[in-house]
């Protein structure tokens, strides 16, 4: 194997497929990345048996071959180096690899040890990547991590003949983002990882303006194909909730509050929140709201103006779910609507189909 590679492109491609290796594993070609040089390509692959990436770039290939290279140690390399063509060259033992004056020598593993990774899967259907990267950034985080949860540990993606749905929960919250009104159209929907999304959302981070993500899925797993780097994930197995039985379908009242404004309140006064129960206490009264935490006998209290219709209500939640929620909104006005202390509260940015349903906390001194 010989083939001279420009540095930033190996470097961004690369990057992108280390991050899928664990670094952590007790079957050591799983630390390995696959480096394989053809038809004036250099393709790597990355897997930890549950999501699988390939990325590739241009090369200037002398002789084809294969290699499997320990991925910390070559991307450690990759990133010290500096701009400038790189030339890998030698067999599935060891690979020297040259660039201006530096070279380093990798002891490979054999490539018939790399597990077989499946090969994107037909036509499928086609998304808008920002709309699609949007979505995954407005629901991942409200995924659980509690082992027990597994089949709440991912995404569920239900998508449609012009339109997707993205659905996540931890079973304190639950965050929806629509693309188009659903109707009665049928949905199909499959359950990804918690890892694959965040892969493909880094996917579309670095598509290029106006590219498309191709979606495919057969019963065990689902491909993403994005600007040429492909994405492999096994879908999770479980019954996902019935979540739309939690959306709630009425309100007693509702508060609309700008979500620049309310992120930096809710920050500031979640500071003196107990670190143990981060809970913020929310008053809400006709023409405004007044967030407190108390920690011991330490307290933050800080009123600001909203638009409120109802009656007088004092409702906690976690200060941690509102931010999560806020620090993706970002800005514009944001609806709240609420049926009383003890019921899950809706949170809605104006004019958009994204939800965020969140269930209230008990805290002393809440009514």
């Amino acid at each position: 194997m010989r083939a001279t590679i420009e540095k930033q492109q190996l470097h961004r491609e690369l990057g992108l497929v280390e991050r899928v290796v664990e670094r952590r594993t007790t079957i050591p070609v799983l630390a390995y990345v696959r480096m394989e040089v053809a038809d004036g390509r250099v393709v790597f692959t990355g897997t930890d048996l549950d999501v699988s990436l390939r990325a590739g770039c241009e090369a200037e290939v002398t002789e084809p071959g294969v290699a499997c290279l320990p991925a910390r140690k070559l991307g450690e390399i990759v990133r010290a180096l500096p701009d400038g063509p790189v030339i890998f060259e030698g067999d599935e033992r060891h690979v020297t690899i040259r660039s201006g004056r530096a070279r380093f020598r990798l002891a490979g593993m054999e490539a018939e040890n790399f597990p077989e990774v499946p090969t994107f899967s037909g036509e499928g259907v086609v998304f808008p990547a920002e709309g699609l990267g949007r979505a995954i950034e407005r629901v991942i985080f409200a995924t659980s991590f509690e082992e027990s949860r597994y089949a709440l540990s991912g995404v569920q993606m239900e998508w449609w003949d012009g339109g997707f749905r993205l659905v996540a929960t931890d079973g304190h919250r639950l965050a929806l983002v629509d693309s188009a009104p659903v109707g009665s159209l049928a949905r199909k929907a499959c359950l990804i990882p918690r890892k694959a999304m965040q892969e493909l959302l880094r996917l579309i981070e670095h598509a290029g303006e106006g590219d498309d993500v191709q979606f495919a899925h057969d019963a065990n797993h689902a491909y993403f194909r994005v600007g040429g780097r492909e994405l492999v994930s096994r879908l999770l197995t479980g019954q996902f909730p019935n979540y739309e039985l939690v959306i709630p379908k009425e309100y007693a009242a509702r508060a609309r509050v700008d979500a620049g404004v309310f992120r930096e309140v809710c920050r500031r006064v979640a500071t003196l929140a107990d670190e143990r129960v981060p809970g913020i206490t929310l008053s809400f009264s006709g023409g405004g709201v007044t967030l407190q935490a108390r920690q011991g006998d330490e307290e933050a209290v800080e009123e600001m103006l909203c638009e409120y219709e109802g009656e007088p209500l004092v409702i906690a939640f976690n200060s941690e779910y509102v931010l999560d929620f806020l620090n993706v909104v970002r800005e514009g006005m944001v609806d709240i609507e609420l049926k009383d202390a003890q019921s899950p509260a809706l949170w809605r940015p104006s004019g958009e189909q994204y939800v965020y349903i969140v269930m209230p906390m008990r805290l002393m001194g809440t009514p």
